[in-house]
């Protein structure tokens, strides 16, 4: 991977199908010019997460809550103290229950 960036790294999970899902970018942060992010989120009770998908990796670690996460159209049940990794390019969108989820976020 000499020289290679990982969203060029991972740029074969990017399908024709997913053009009409909102792409998010390293860049549309404003990190500081560092490839790392990291944010806690806090979601509200009953939230419905819109469906989009980024050019980098994301890792999520569930702080506080549940909810549902879904990956792909397939549905993953999240719960407090849960880490789950997202590669690059991969629709998705997290819903939550009647409690708020608190999740941190690392962009990579």
């Amino acid at each position: 991977m000499a020289n290679v960036s990982t969203s060029e790294y991972f740029e074969y999970l990017d399908k024709v199908e997913y053009k009409d899902i909102p792409l998010l970018k390293m860049s549309d942060n404003k990190h500081g010019g560092l490839p790392l992010f990291v944010r806690k989120y806090t979601i509200q009770p009953d939230e419905m997460g819109q469906l989009h998908r980024h050019e980098y990796m994301q890792i999520n670690y569930v702080c506080q809550g549940k909810g549902g996460h879904y990956i792909n159209k397939q549905e993953f049940k999240i719960i407090k103290g849960d880490i789950f990794v997202i590669p690059p390019y991969v629709p998705h969108k997290i819903n939550t229950c009647s409690e708020s989820t608190v999740q941190i976020r690392i962009q990579v």
